[in-house]
Order: C-alpha cells, then sequence, then structure tokens
C-alpha cells in the first residue's frame, strides 16, 4: 500500500498468473470427470462427493479468477485516470511554471538593474564627495603653506628692498666719491703737468746754458745752481702728489745732482 498503486496491481496480477496455472493444470482432470459423469449418468453427480467437490472447487476458482479480473480491471482504469489526472496536473503545472518563470526572471532582472543602478549612483556620489574634500583638503593645505610662507617672504623683500636701496645709496655715494675724485685727479693732473712743465723748461735753460761758450764758468755755475733750486722746489709738492697715490712716475731729475 505504502509503495502505490503499481505494486499492488502488479502484485494482483503475479497471483492472478499463479491461480490461473493452477487452474488449467486441475480444470482438465474436473472437465475430464465431470463429463464423463455426465455421459454416463446425469444422476451420479449429485451423489458422488468427489464429483461435487471437484465442481465447487472449480466455482469458486472461476469466481476468484472474475473477481481478481474485475479488481485488475478496476485497478487499471482506475490507474489510468490517475494517470491522466498526474499527466493533466503536471501539464497544468508546467503550464502556471512556463507562464510563472518569465515573470518572475523578468521581476528577478528588473530588480537586479534597479540595485544595479542604484549601486552605481551611490558610487558616483561618493566618488564626487572624495573629490570635493580633497579639493577641500588640497585648498586649506596651500593656505596653511602661504600663511607660514608669507612672514618669511615678507622679511626677505624687506632684505632685498633694503639691499637695493644701500646699494642704490652706495652707487650714488660711489658716483659722487668718484666725480669728486676725478674732478680732484684733473685738477691735481693739471697742476702736475704745469710742474713738469716747469722743470722740463728748466732743465732745457739749464742745457742751453751749459752749450753757450760766451758765459763764464762762474756765472755758468751760479745759473745751473739756480736752476737746480728752482727745479727741486718744484719736483717737492710734485713728488708729494704722487706719493699719495694718484700717479707715480719716474724722478725727471734722478741724474741731476
Amino acid at each position: 500500500v505504502q509503495q502505490g498503486y503499481r505494486s499492488i496491481l502488479a502484485y494482483l496480477r503475479s497471483v492472478l498468473a499463479e491461480r490461473s496455472v493452477s487452474a488449467t493444470k486441475t480444470l482438465p482432470v474436473v472437465e475430464k470427470l465431470q463429463l464423463s459423469d455426465l455421459m454416463e449418468s446425469g444422476v451420479e453427480e449429485e451423489t458422488e462427493p468427489e464429483d461435487k467437490d471437484g465442481l465447487q472447487r472449480f466455482r469458486e476458482l472461476k469466481d476468484q479468477l472474475i473477481l481478481l479480473d474485475q479488481a485488475d480491471l478496476k485497478l487499471t482504469v482506475d490507474g489510468s485516470k490517475s494517470l491522466r489526472s498526474e499527466l493533466l496536473s503536471s501539464s497544468r503545472v508546467k503550464k502556471s511554471k512556463a507562464g510563472v518563470l518569465p515573470r518572475l526572471q523578468l521581476s528577478h532582472l528588473k530588480r537586479s538593474e534597479e540595485k544595479r543602478t542604484s549601486a552605481m549612483n551611490e558610487l558616483r556620489q561618493n566618488q564626487t564627495l572624495l573629490e570635493q574634500r580633497r579639493k577641500r583638503l588640497e585648498a586649506l593645505e596651500q593656505w596653511c603653506t602661504e600663511a607660514r610662507e608669507a612672514p618669511m617672504k615678507k622679511k626677505s623683500l624687506c632684505k632685498q628692498r633694503r639691499w637695493e636701496t644701500g646699494i642704490l645709496e652706495e652707487s650714488l655715494e660711489d658716483r659722487s666719491m668718484k666725480s669728486q675724485m676725478l674732478d680732484l685727479g684733473s685738477n691735481e693732473d693739471r697742476s702736475a703737468r704745469k710742474l713738469e712743465r716747469d722743470i722740463r723748461a728748466r732743465v732745457e735753460s739749464i742745457q742751453k746754458k751749459s752749450r753757450n761758450p760766451c758765459s763764464t764758468t762762474s756765472e755758468q755755475m751760479a745759473a745751473e745752481a739756480e736752476d737746480v733750486e728752482t727745479i727741486r722746489k718744484l719736483q717737492g709738492p710734485l713728488m708729494e702728489r704722487r706719493s699719495q697715490g694718484k700717479h707715480h712716475e719716474k724722478d725727471l731729475f734722478s741724474g741731476v745732482s
């Protein structure tokens, strides 16, 4: 019963087959007895108990076979009905599944697509927020760096301005000093050149007098002594100016004694 109507049907068929075989083996004997008894005497059937028992057994077997056939037929009809109902129910289930599955798949795909879209939107929003935060941090860091470097830049700029101002002042002072020195140098050069010219004139006069044979030796010596003294007086200021670092020239009269 637990295995189902198919196992019950198989069991009944096997029992029916066994009984049909046993019936076929015994039937000819009974039939022979029945026919022989009927041919010999119709009245003796009722009197003989053995023949009665055989007929009773045959009838019982016949009734059992009929009942078994009816049960088998009923089981077959019921099985076909149940099988048909199962097939119909399975086809209905398949049809219902075939109609439901695409809807389920479409809804699942739609739901997954919506989840994917929402995830992408959330990712983009997070990326935008991170980018804005990074820019704010960079701007803050740049502002802090500029705030730290501003005093140093201001200090260096002041130093540079002072240095440039000092250089400008020094250059102006140098220019004024140079102009003054140039003026002094030009004046001193003019006076030195004048002294040199006077000294050369005295030397030339001494040389001319030494070549003049008309003058006496005493006059010549007195004139030379006077010229030498004049030359020494002129040479003193000239040497003093040269010793101050303006001009260094050889003594024009190194050989004059």
